[in-house]
């Protein structure tokens, strides 16, 4: 099970990537602070795959694998929260108002 798992996180890492790196130079293309904000999204989710890789194969202990995961998740909620007040005032309403 604990091979499977690995198997199957290492995948989620290697999917995940590209969509990072695209969701990084759309960022520092457009300087759109959501599009930073996505990609900090997934490099928490990729960090989630790596911490359980860490967990099941007991190479770390869990308690700072629940500290670093508790953090980074509340840094990146705080500023997603940040990037989409940001991007309001920064950027204007591409949509149309329905009438």
């Amino acid at each position: 099970m604990t091979l499977l798992y690995t198997v199957v996180a290492i995948v989620s890492v290697f999917l995940w990537a590209p969509i990072c790196v695209r969701f990084y130079r759309a960022w520092d293309t457009r300087k759109n602070p959501v599009s930073l904000a996505i990609f900090a999204i997934i490099l928490l989710l990729i960090w989630f795959a790596v911490a359980g890789i860490w967990l099941v194969t007991g190479d770390v202990k869990k308690e700072l694998i629940a500290i670093a995961s508790t953090g980074l998740s509340v840094a990146v909620a705080g500023y997603t929260h940040f990037a989409f007040y940001w991007s309001t005032k920064k950027f204007s309403e591409q949509r149309k108002p329905t009438e």
